[in-house]
């Protein structure tokens, strides 16, 4: 089952260091919106990340008053260099496990998820992106879906199928690439499911993601 988390893993260049940092009023001046909550205690939860012009901004997390539970928590990014902030409404984005700069070359990709929970229900994606201006740009993506909360594994209506990604150098080309697993398990009426396991690795070059062979 593909827990859920609402929490940020930040690596060492996440790290707010800069002066260019706008306050919370300004933010919220900037966003122009009422209904829209920021949730950054002391800036502990702020991301720092490059563009893809590598244009320096920020992630904030925050909530958005009159929406579902499955959407009320989004992010607002923040481009001081334009003084402007906007609340993210692609759906792309939920959750922010990890940022890197996998290639070094200045912009970073980041690790998200948008998973949708309701009565033992989780169905969403997990995707790598980058940011073009204001908008999330897809670089790999896969489903996620499970019903592991809602039906004893030994039920044919249960299902599980998850993701998990590791984050390293595959062909010895000093650019850091994709490892993945992916497992599913399907129900079966009075047994338990099998697992089914796949491993793949991807290189990644130019923004682009490709099968190792």
């Amino acid at each position: 089952m593909s827990k859920i988390i609402f929490a940020l893993l930040f690596l060492s260049s996440t790290v707010i260091a800069h002066d260019d940092y706008p306050s919370d009023k300004e933010i919220q001046t900037w966003v122009s919106n009422d209904s829209v909550q920021l949730y950054n205690k002391d800036k502990k939860n702020t991301l720092l990340i490059y563009l893809s012009n590598k244009e320096r901004a920020y992630l904030v997390p925050a909530s958005v008053a009159g929406k579902t539970r499955n959407s009320s928590y989004t992010y607002i990014l923040v481009r001081p260099e334009l003084k402007q902030a906007k609340v993210l409404t692609n759906r792309v984005i939920k959750q922010i496990e990890a940022v890197y700069d996998l290639d070094n070359d200045g912009v970073f990709e980041l690790v998200v998820r948008s998973i949708d929970l309701g009565q033992g229900f989780e169905e969403g994606t997990k995707s790598i992106i980058q940011f073009e201006q204001w908008t999330p740009k897809i670089l790999y993506q896969v489903n996620v879906k499970s019903t592991d909360g809602a039906y004893d594994e030994k039920d044919a209506r249960y299902y599980d199928q998850s993701y998990y990604w590791e984050f390293k150098d595959v062909n010895n080309d000093g650019v850091i690439d994709l490892k993945e697993r992916y497992t599913l398990k399907e129900g079966k009426e009075g047994s338990y499911p099998k697992s089914t396991v796949t491993n793949t690795a991807y290189t990644f070059k130019k923004g682009k993601f490709t099968i190792h062979e």
